[in-house]
């Protein structure tokens, strides 16, 4: 087993490396979640992370957003008391950055869970142990809400 992490863990490390090339087969995400769940979690994570931090994905990749955002959404989910910091963190830093880059065109995607992503970062953010990790969910709410408030102010706007 101890060869077999070493070889995972390279291959996240490689992977890290390579996510500007696209495109990504929708098993790779899946294999991802599958290992962000797993003793190799926070090397996955990272490469979930870099995945959502490309802001330009081409439209035909929603399918690969999409599929991550499902997974994220399962992931915030099933976090408990027993993750470390480490590893809660780093789903905090994937939520901001999915906040912060995708909201707009997450909302667009046909039939995006957006209620249960919601629901499931108010349930992360009220399971958070620490006074940092609280406020950094309040700051990922923050940017929720100025998202809800510009839409509606072009809303009003694009009406008068």
């Amino acid at each position: 087993p101890l060869l077999v992490k070493q070889q995972v863990l390279i291959c996240l490390d490689r992977l890290i490396n390579r996510l500007s090339i696209l495109p990504l087969p929708l098993q790779l995400i899946d294999d991802l979640f599958h290992y962000a769940s797993s003793t190799w979690s926070i090397d996955a994570l990272n490469c979930i992370h870099e995945l959502i931090l490309k802001q330009h994905l081409p439209r035909q990749y929603d399918s690969i957003l999409h599929s991550s955002l499902r997974h994220v959404i399962h992931l915030v989910l099933i976090v408990n008391q027993n993750l470390t910091i480490i590893i809660i963190n780093k789903i905090t830093e994937i939520l901001h950055s999915l906040f912060n880059l995708h909201l707009q065109r997450c909302e667009s995607i046909e039939d995006f869970p957006m209620f249960e992503l919601l629901t499931a970062f108010y349930k992360f953010t009220i399971q958070q142990t620490t006074q940092d990790g609280f406020y950094a969910c309040l700051d990922i709410w923050s940017i929720f809400i100025e998202y809800i408030k510009t839409k509606d102010e072009i809303r009003i706007i694009n009406k008068e």
